[in-house]
């Protein structure tokens, strides 16, 4: 996603959510572009690193 590419309106909210590394690119994006940490929200799909998962419920 090119966030150079679109119109960004000002005083909005953002909201992402998708997998981290998406995530991570997108809001460095936006606040590259101007925009207030503090207005972008996220969501992580997928496995969370920071809750662990117990060693029998691992697969492989």
């Amino acid at each position: 996603m090119d966030v150079g590419a679109i119109d960004l309106p000002g005083g909005a909210a953002y909201h992402l959510c998708g997998p981290l590394p998406f995530m991570q690119a997108v809001r460095s994006a936006l606040i590259d572009r101007g925009v207030a940490p503090r207005d972008i929200q996220y969501e992580v799909l997928g496995p969370d690193p920071a809750v662990p998962v117990r060693p029998d419920l691992r697969s492989g």
